[in-house]
């Protein structure tokens, strides 16, 4: 009977852990963004996590000095999903722009989408910057690659859409979109005169892409 009783347990024990352990290894990156906002919150404001310049090494060191500071609140089972957030945003944050302004002058956004679906784009960073004129150190276009592999691919985030966040916000706020009293059959025009603009970096290739987003973004 005790026998029976000890394999009943520890099926039962087995069956929970799997079934925790997959909830955790599934957690979405929306769920991991609210276990971060909820945790880190509660002691300091976002914005100094956020604006930091930590390196993906800096922020697991960071989240080993707080749980050893706040043991109760910040958990073993939430490090690896808030260091996981952490590190995708920052990447996000830092290196998108890089890409914007410097891949997206050669190659339009589907050809770099093209090239990802294939598998063909981790190692090209190294032979990019090695081409004449390219303008991009190794360096940069390692970030750039680090951007496409670890933030766009893995969290399965639309180029398209980011490229165009990325781009309109380095003049002026998306909301300014949002309120614009414009007609959305004038969003292509709208398109190729931002397009002239210095900080535009809009490859005329993905003009269609970024009128297309354009046109969600206006209101009327």
């Amino acid at each position: 009977m005790k026998k029976l009783f000890f394999v009943i347990t520890s099926i039962v024990f087995i069956v929970m852990m799997t079934i925790v352990y997959a909830g955790e290894k599934g957690m979405s990156m929306t769920d991991k963004q609210a276990l971060f906002e909820a945790k880190c919150s509660a002691c300091h404001n976002l914005d100094k996590v956020k604006d930091s310049h930590m390196t993906k090494e800096d922020v697991k060191q960071c989240l080993v000095r707080m749980s050893k500071k706040t043991p109760d609140m910040l958990k073993k089972e939430d490090f690896v999903n808030i260091e996981d957030y952490l590190s995708a945003y920052l990447v996000a944050e830092r290196y998108r722009d890089l890409f914007v302004s410097r891949c997206t002058q050669c190659h339009s956004l589907e050809c770099v989408q093209t090239a990802m679906d294939a598998g063909k784009i981790e190692g090209v960073a190294k032979k990019m910057a090695q081409k004449p004129g390219a303008g991009i150190s190794e360096q940069e276009a390692q970030n750039s690659e680090d951007y496409l592999m670890n933030y766009i691919k893995r969290e399965k985030v639309d180029i398209h859409h980011a490229a165009f966040e990325s781009t309109c916000s380095s003049c002026h706020s998306l909301d300014k979109i949002k309120t614009a009293h414009v007609d959305k059959s004038k969003a292509k025009d709208i398109v190729m005169k931002m397009a002239r603009k210095p900080k535009a970096h809009i490859n005329p290739e993905d003009f269609d892409s970024y009128e297309e987003y354009l046109m969600k973004y206006i209101t009327k």
